[in-house]
């Protein structure tokens, strides 16, 4: 009975067809083919081979991972395939990259390269107060508030200029040139209302104005009593002279501080009975001060919760 013949050799493996079978040989160099069939090599060296024959079939195949080889085959009731072995598989990992630099948000000092972390950022030392590590164009740095920053426990001390937390410490003006009524002061970033004539400033409130520090000169007669109020401007400093005859008499005259800015009144001797009747001085939060000249009178000082309140 005659029978037909395909044979496949390569890289040490022979596969042999005989009658529809396939049989495995090892140590053969050479590949052949017959009319009925063809055959391709099949490597160990991890690539992949397949074997088809004529006759149709169910075929299998199976494959391994890493260093193993697969195969597959079909024909007639045929089946082959054996997964490689050894196969491994792979992996990542990331760290955070260990301690942060100056400059990155922080929780707690353990977080930081340089072992500080102030205003919640990495520093590169301990800041302390009226200093801060997290000013725009320095984060990471710890630089000097300016003077008048609010960085300070108890109510109404500022920082100064030594980054000290200070009572009477005011936040340097920001205006340049006063409106009508007021005039340009004797200080940079300062407006002058000049009460100089009789009853000048007595009806009605005269306001501050605001981002400079106020002086009202009450030097007329009568110019800044019976109803007159001054409400002195926010975060900035507010002088109030008192100089003209019953200037700031009356009690009904009302001084009114700040929250935040450094407050004064001065009664001078000039003129009698200038604050006569006891004007309020009302105080904020920051230094509040009366001072009185003998005979001038006496403004009722209203202390509140100011840091500094000092009467005549």
């Amino acid at each position: 009975m005659a029978h037909n013949l395909s044979m496949s050799f390569s890289s040490g493996i022979g596969v042999l067809l005989v009658g529809g079978s396939i049989f495995a040989a090892c140590g053969l160099e050479e590949t052949g083919s017959t009319p009925n069939g063809t055959a391709s090599s099949s490597s160990s060296s991890g690539e992949s081979s397949s074997s088809s024959g004529t006759g149709g079939g169910a075929s299998s195949s199976s494959s391994g991972t890493g260093g193993g080889a697969s195969s597959s085959s079909s024909g007639a009731g045929g089946t082959a395939g054996a997964g490689g072995a050894g196969g491994g598989t792979s992996s990542s990992s990331s760290s955070s990259g260990g301690p942060l630099p100056n400059g990155a948000a922080c929780q707690t000092v353990g977080e930081c390269q340089s072992g500080f972390c102030e205003n919640k950022v990495c520093c590169n030392e301990a800041c302390g107060k009226c200093r801060s590590c997290k000013l725009e164009n320095s984060t990471g740095t710890c630089t000097d508030l300016p003077i008048g920053a609010d960085d300070c426990a108890t109510e109404g001390l500022l920082c100064d200029d030594k980054q000290m937390c200070e009572c009477g410490v005011s936040v340097p003006p920001t205006g340049t040139t006063c409106d009508a009524p007021w005039v340009n002061g004797p200080t940079p970033g300062s407006c002058v209302r000049k009460c100089d004539t009789q009853d000048a400033c007595k009806v009605g409130t005269t306001t501050c104005p605001a981002g400079f520090d106020c002086i009202v000169e009450c030097s007329g007669k009568a110019s800044c009593s019976g109803n007159a109020v001054i409400q002195c401007p926010d975060k900035h400093a507010c002088t109030v002279i008192c100089s003209g005859e019953d200037a700031c008499k009356g009690n009904n005259v009302n001084i009114q501080c700040s929250a935040d800015g450094p407050c004064s009144m001065d009664c001078k001797n000039a003129a009698p009975g200038t604050c006569d009747g006891g004007p309020d001085l009302v105080c904020g939060n920051n230094a509040c001060t009366a001072t009185c000249e003998m005979m001038a009178g006496k403004p009722t000082l209203v202390p509140n919760a100011s840091c500094g309140p000092t009467g005549c």
